[in-house]
């Protein structure tokens, strides 16, 4: 029988092993030779990276399937750590099985991609990929990415490390060579396919199930199949991948296969052809109970493992024990076959079975109260499906008012499943045990009724118990009238208001309507028209802001303080202002003082009225940002010229364009409002204004700073006299993010009133975390930078790594007596424990070590002797 746990070796070895170490360890330690001289061959365990199929470890290939092949370890390599480890300039795949089928689109496959060398992870990965390295229980598989490549991509190595479940590590392995280009067609010819008699097996299944990394995306087809050899034994059939195998009786056959490839992620289009082995498997009979799996009708060409650990066969049978109820196995059947070129290799095919259930169990669903399908629940009559801890997903069978299945103690969590997905109902927990091993899942209905009018939303939801209900955010319409809430029993309810914290019963609600005829303007908004106040304003010789007359008329909603509408609230109200006289009215007022907020429900009209004036006016802009001029508005005589000098700008007045040196003269005969002129690489600081000559009122001329930096050597908005560079640099290390380049920017500096200013400061943010290179130590800033920094000039500040020194040995003085220095070479054997070295005089060493090569030799002859008699 095969438990699945870890085995133990033989009393004779572990002996053996304990005595040679012992041995070993006093030699050591009494003439301080190193520790490795004398260990015993395959005494640990031991890490290969070898190519799967090929089985060597030398003159790998990109794309092949590679392996972290262990050897001297007696338990389940399955449940070991693998971290891999990648230095290529290209991707690396890990795996947890060599089974190629099984691991397309699954968590399986995981990409390793190197940052260092500018590989990001592929799309096609995404959100399974990894940096640099990966670490995981069972991923003794690899793959590297070999497709449209340089040779460069293929040169750094990969490594792996095997650790214990505790971390401990039991192997290294690293293969630095470069690896050789893929080739599909010495892959292909390297597997050999495993069939049942009986069963047909798609030929791309069988190349994924032998380890063929090529099939792994959905891009492969079998374009061509035929029978070289055995076709008593088998025969070839289409599928939906080209072609499958089916096995017709124990034995074997040759076939030769065509591989289609296209957009593929190891290679671009291509075809590729080979002849591979078929061997045809009888297939065992399983037969199970809670917690073993028995295989009969064994195959004896045939080895039978479950998760890694072999099945012993006894009395025509392998029993798999201490297995999980309710649980799918898969059976790795193994086939050995030999080359025409002598290179040994295996086939794989696989059986399952389901271990037993223990106890009948059922999940009961509950539609207010009264129990029911999940067709009435979730609008779909879908399969219920239970999983522990310990189990795959079990299925449960519908009854007459429940859902039943057999099922092993323990606690399960209930799923309905959805197409392919399985999906939880949350809280909802199967106890199975002797007595009571059932769960009603309760759901409770929540309708609306809307009473005559349209609903744009479903009317009818179902809650599970002891959800949070709240309505519906979407409001039912009715000509005329407006929506004003739900209504259940003496409770109303506003939309998306909550009903219950907790729903333990049905809800039927109604809506509630009240007239609604104005709102939006005279048309219906809503709103309860009783809760609503019209409000109008009008201008009299002006206009609004946006240069309109006409009255401005709106509805406003009266609401208490609470927020909800109420006849006897108030409303806020926007005021209009910016109105502009009309040319040659002035001092406008309001006939009735507006105020917010607004209560009453009758209309009300506020009227803005100008009165006439005499003298226009000329308004300039000028800027207000900072320490800018403030604009102030200038008063010209009616009829009087002014001037407009863009100083080496571009100004626009009157559809006209005025720049450099050129003066724009015109006679002012409205008020107008000079707009910002333009020029690059400046900031227009304002319009000096002075008095003209002669029939010109005043001159205004635009004043500038320079610009051309600030946002790095970009223009900013603000003068560059006002403005510092900063810089930092480093040497020998890095910043805190791993980059090198120099930090530059500029900051403004600021009086104390927060304006611009030349003798002003500014505040800056110093670098922090710098790390070191390799050989570098102790860093330091030639300036000590501060947070508030001053004056105009650059400052640069650098921060600098110190070399380490390196030791240089000390001469010997001539009158020091020379000393025996005893040197220990430390060596970390697996799991084995060794004894501490003993130093001993020069003189002595010669003496004692003869004693000990004596005592050596009688070890060996005891243990070859004792070895005899245990063979006997």
């Amino acid at each position: 029988m095969a438990m699945l746990k870890k085995h133990k070796k033989a009393v004779l070895s572990a002996l053996q092993r304990v005595f040679f170490f012992i041995l070993a360890a006093t030699i050591l330690g009494a003439i301080g030779v190193p520790s490795a001289v004398l260990a015993l061959e395959n005494s640990q365990p031991n890490v290969e990276i070898i190519g799967f199929m090929r089985g060597e470890s030398t003159d790998l290939r990109s794309s092949e399937l590679l392996m972290a092949k262990l050897s001297n370890y007696d338990g389940n390599a399955d449940k070991l750590i693998y971290e891999w480890k990648s230095n290529l300039g290209t991707y690396l795949y890990v795996f947890n099985t060599h089974d190629m089928a099984v691991v397309r689109g699954t968590d399986s496959e995981i990409e390793i991609y190197n940052f260092d060398k500018d590989i990001n992870g592929s799309k096609n990965m995404y959100g399974r990929s990894y940096n640099k390295k990966y670490s995981e229980i069972g991923f003794a598989y690899a793959a590297v990415y070999g497709a449209s490549l340089g040779e460069d991509s293929l040169k750094g190595g990969i490594s792996v490390t095997v650790k214990d479940l505790q971390g401990n590590v039991i192997a290294t392995a690293k293969y630095d060579k470069e690896f050789k280009p893929y080739d599909l067609s010495k892959d292909m010819a390297n597997a050999v396919f495993g069939v049942f008699e009986g069963e047909s097996v798609d030929i791309l299944n069988l190349l994924g199930q032998s380890s063929v990394t090529h099939v792994v995306c959905p891009a492969c087809y079998v374009s061509q199949g035929k029978i070289i050899s055995g076709d008593d034994c088998i025969s070839l059939e289409s599928s939906d991948n080209g072609y499958c195998i089916k096995g017709l009786k124990a034995g074997e056959g040759r076939i030769s296969i065509t591989l289609e490839k296209s957009n593929c992620k190891f290679h671009n289009n291509s075809s590729n052809s080979s002849t591979t082995t078929v061997k045809v498997f009888k297939k065992p009979d399983t037969s199970t109970t809670a917690t073993t799996l028995t295989l009969t009708n064994l195959d004896d060409r045939c080895e039978y493992y479950l998760e890694g650990v072999k099945g012993e066969v006894s009395d025509g049978k392998v029993i798999f024990t201490g297995l999980t109820p309710s649980t799918e196995y898969t059976v790795e059947v193994r086939g050995s076959y030999v080359d025409q070129d002598g290179v040994p290799k295996t086939a794989y095919a696989y059986v399952k079975d389901t271990t037993k259930n223990s106890y009948s169990a059922s999940v009961v669903f509950m539609l207010n109260d009264a129990p029911t399908d999940t067709e009435y629940i979730f609008g779909s009559n879908y399969e219920v499906f239970v999983k522990s801890e310990q189990s795959d997903y079990v299925p449960l069978v519908k009854a007459d008012n429940s859902y039943t299945a057999e099922l092993a103690k323990g606690e399960y969590n209930v799923f309905i499943k959805k197409g392919n997905d399985y999906q939880q109902i949350d809280n909802a927990v199967l106890s199975v045990d002797d007595d009571d091993n059932s769960v009603a899942i309760k759901y409770y209905t929540v309708k609306y009724d809307v009473d005559g009018g349209n609903l744009d939303y479903d009317n009818s939801f179902i809650y599970r118990e002891g959800d949070s209900v709240k309505t519906i955010s979407a409001k039912p319409t009715k000509n005329e009238f407006a929506f004003d809430g739900w209504k259940y029993g003496d409770s109303t309810f506003e939309p998306n208001q909550s009903i219950t914290d907790s729903i333990n019963r049905k809800y039927d609600l109604k809506a509630i309507w009240e007239v609604d005829k104005v709102g939006d303007g005279d048309k219906p908004d809503g709103i309860p028209d009783k809760y609503q106040k019209k409000i109008t304003f009008k201008v009299v010789n002006g206009t609004w802001e946006n240069k309109t007359t006409a009255n401005i008329s709106f509805y406003v909603t009266l609401l208490d303080g609470n927020g909800k509408w109420s006849e006897n609230g108030t409303a806020r109200i926007n005021i209009p202002t910016g109105m502009t006289a009309n040319y040659g009215y002035e001092n406008g007022k309001w006939d009735i003082e507006p105020k917010s907020p607004v209560s009453g429900t009758n209309a009300e009209t506020y009227t803005y009225t100008f009165t006439k004036k005499t003298d226009p006016k000329v308004e300039y802009n000028q800027p207000v940002d900072n320490d800018k001029p403030e604009p102030t508005t200038q008063v010209v005589d009616y009829g009087k010229k002014i001037q407009v000098k863009p100083n080496g700008g571009v100004w626009t007045h009157d559809n006209k364009t005025y720049s450099g040196d050129d003066v724009a003269t015109f006679v002012l005969e409205k008020n107008i409002k000079l707009a910002d002129p333009t020029r690059k690489d400046y900031v227009f600081m304002g319009w000096d204004k002075q008095k003209g000559k002669g029939d010109v009122a005043y001159i205004f001329t635009a004043t500038w700073e320079l610009d051309k930096i600030g946002d790095g050597d970009k223009p900013d908005g603000i003068p560059d006299k006002y403005q510092k560079k900063i810089t930092f640099k480093v040497i020998n290390g890095t910043w805190e993010n791993k980059t090198t380049a120099d930090i530059s920017f500029y900051v403004t500096l600021l009086d104390t009133n927060g304006k611009w200013s030349e003798n002003g400061t500014a505040r800056i943010n110093i670098p922090t975390g710098m790390t070191a290179n390799y050989g570098y130590e102790n860093g330091k800033w030639d300036i000590e930078p501060t947070e508030v920094v001053s004056g105009t000039s650059e400052s640069v500040y650098v921060y600098s790594f110190e070399k380490i020194p390196e030791t240089k040995p000390q001469p010997a003085t001539p009158d020091e007596k020379p000393t025996v220095k005893t040197v220990v070479q430390e060596k970390t054997v697996y799991k084995t424990q060794y004894a501490e070295p003993i130093t001993l005089k020069t003189g002595d060493n010669l003496i004692f070590l003869g004693v000990l090569v004596g005592l050596c030799a009688l070890g060996f002859t005891g243990t070859i002797i004792f070895g005899r008699k245990r063979n006997k």
